[in-house]
């Protein structure tokens, strides 16, 4: 999901179907830009500036400017995964708004499971008690106490976002300015999305349309990679947007590793 304060998706693309294919390549047809990701690819939630808040974040978090809240993430990285769970340019303060310290950086479980399987933690057991601790990596200070993570690398320069910046938003300019080739319609308090059937490229485009709730996707290619701009400044999701499991057989969970919302002018979006 790409917006101008920053690239994101919910809980590695189950939970709510944000995917953001993981540098997943459009053919030269339609001339659509290859759609890479760089080193945002494999974050859950990819920001340019502070974040200050939020329920939890399931995958890893990187950070452009300072953190100043702490909640739980990575939880639901991939079993023995590689890499920092949280990396943050400025400082980090793993506390509550309300005092003291709050929140944990996890690395996934500590035994070999399938991740994506179960909507999340009220049905897995390992929440609790078999999570690893997940790696820091910061560039000012750490506000934190040891229970709450496992390890933590003083490194400035491990991201640049500047760099990612520019290259993501030339990347959400160009898929904003594709020609749409499938339909849609406001259809019982949601949005019916219809394609062609035989793009390999789907693009939607859903004009000054906030409101991303209830979606429903219909006669897409199979394998079909799908793009849906808006151009709103104010946008919120809800309601039904694929399902929750990993063997769901809704239309757009099926789609969901192919699947970018471009909120190419987003200033406010609300999940």
């Amino acid at each position: 999901m790409f917006g101008s304060q920053g690239l994101s998706s919910v809980s590695r693309g189950i939970r709510m179907v944000f995917a953001l294919g993981a540098g997943w390549v459009c053919g030269a047809a339609m001339a659509v830009p290859t759609i890479d990701f760089g080193v945002a690819n494999g974050y859950s939630g990819f920001f340019f500036g502070d974040v200050s808040g939020a329920a939890d974040v399931e995958g890893r978090l990187a950070v452009g400017g300072n953190l100043t809240r702490g909640f739980d993430v990575g939880y639901r990285n991939p079993y023995n995964a590689a890499g920092p769970t949280l990396v943050v340019k400025g400082n980090v303060s793993l506390t509550s708004e309300w005092g003291g310290n709050a929140g944990s950086i996890y690395n996934g479980p500590t035994y070999s499971t399938n991740t994506n399987a179960s909507i999340g933690p009220s049905t897995g057991a390992w929440i609790t008690a078999q999570t690893a601790p997940g790696q820091i990596v910061y560039g000012g200070s750490l506000n934190a106490q040891s229970w709450q993570y496992g390890s933590a690398v003083r490194n400035a320069s491990f991201i640049d976002f500047a760099a990612a910046k520019t290259k993501l938003g030339a990347l959400s300019t160009q898929l904003a300015a594709q020609t749409q080739n499938g339909s849609w319609s406001a259809l019982n308090s949601g949005i019916s999305l219809v394609g062609d059937g035989v793009s390999d490229v789907q693009v939607f485009n859903l004009g000054n349309v906030g409101s991303l709730s209830n979606l429903q996707l219909s006669n897409v290619k199979r394998g079909a990679h799908i793009v849906i701009n808006s151009s709103a400044t104010q946008v919120s999701f809800g309601g039904q947007l694929g399902g929750d499991q990993v063997n769901s057989t809704d239309a757009l969970a099926l789609s969901r590793d192919r699947l970018v919302f471009n909120l190419s002018q987003a200033s406010s979006v609300s999940v």
